[in-house]
């Protein structure tokens, strides 16, 4: 029998994208989406992998609990990374933006959620 291909935004790949953000590094977690992208037809390329490399030292950098072994940036952190990343909010405006980019609603921002 044929395995069945993967549907985007399956609750298969959400129940991996969650486990990806939880269990893997900002370094680990890039590289599984920078191989998401690759595998695909169009690759990002290497200006877009380079951003994502400075997403994963900004991250580090900005993780004071465990800085480059971290995972996920709690409200305050992520909106320094938001603002070092040229997107200044107000609280609510960034609250309202983190809503958006937590997926897995556990009140942090990894880096596979951001990119």
């Amino acid at each position: 029998m044929a395995e069945e291909k993967k549907q985007p935004g399956s609750d298969e790949n959400m129940k991996e994208f969650a486990r990806v953000g939880k269990e893997y590094n900002y370094r680990k977690q890039a590289i599984f989406f920078l191989n998401a992208y690759w595998a695909d037809k169009d690759p990002c390329g290497e200006a877009e992998a380079e951003k994502v490399y400075g997403y994963v030292n900004l991250a580090g950098e900005l993780d004071k609990k465990k800085g480059e072994e971290g995972n996920a940036m709690d409200e305050f952190e992520s909106h320094r990374f938001l603002e070092k990343n040229g997107q200044t909010l107000t609280v609510v405006a960034m609250r309202q933006e983190l809503k958006k980019i937590d997926i897995d609603t556990d009140n942090k921002m990894s880096l596979l959620e951001y990119c």
